[in-house]
């Protein structure tokens, strides 16, 4: 799964590639969290067109902000950015605790259920 990796993050330079991206490193938590493939199959079929919105809410810009400094502090440990492990870091990112709008929500947790019913 190493190449396959690399060629994700390889690829992620290219903008119009970025809704792809999005989806083949959605699918891979997915079924890294255990979901079986009929369901991130279904969850593929479900997810469309990547949508770009100038408007975002500020909440959504906060949350950004902090996953953009948790993933910072996790990469300020990798030694080689050229060996990250893709799928360890979606799920080390998956599995700290976020909030939205005041709730506590754990990703890691509450992805497969969700998916689960689709």
């Amino acid at each position: 799964m190493r190449q396959e990796e690399e060629k994700l993050l390889n690829e992620a330079a290219n903008f119009e590639d970025l809704g792809r991206l999005h989806r083949d490193i959605f699918l891979m938590s997915l079924a890294a969290h255990g979901v079986p493939d009929t369901k991130v199959m279904r969850a593929g079929l479900a997810l469309g067109p990547v949508a770009l919105d100038r408007a975002t809410d500020r909440s959504v810009l906060a949350s950004m902000n902090i996953a953009i400094g948790d993933l910072d502090g996790y990469l300020e440990r990798v030694v080689n950015l050229l060996e990250l492990d893709l799928m360890a870091t979606v799920l080390h990112l998956n599995a700290r605790p976020v909030t939205v709008r005041g709730a506590w929500h754990w990703p890691g947790r509450e992805m497969p259920p969700r998916v689960d019913k689709l």
